[in-house]
């Protein structure tokens, strides 16, 4: 465990903390890590009546830059993390 949550991890989880009003759960499983953020809003969820166009994505763009932060927040790209399988 000392291995993958480092000092600087912790650091970068509490950095990710501090941008939700909600709370944030984290999972190791294997090579996984999953992570819960439960800010009481319905997350990509596509809405009908908007077009899935330049303008439609806008509402998702957060929340997928979001997900790619994270990423690299953690260094999670580095070849520790990655899927040996790959």
């Amino acid at each position: 465990a000392f291995y993958i949550v480092t000092p600087k991890m912790i650091e970068s989880i509490h950095k990710l903390e501090e941008n939700f009003s909600g709370s944030l759960s984290m999972l190791w499983r294997k090579n996984e890590l999953i992570i819960a953020i439960n800010d009481s809003r319905n997350t990509l969820e596509p809405k009908i009546n908007i077009p899935l166009d330049t303008e439609g994505i806008k509402h998702y763009k957060k929340d997928i830059d979001l997900m790619a932060n994270i990423i690299t927040l953690f260094n999670l790209d580095k070849s520790k993390f990655l899927n040996e399988d790959e």
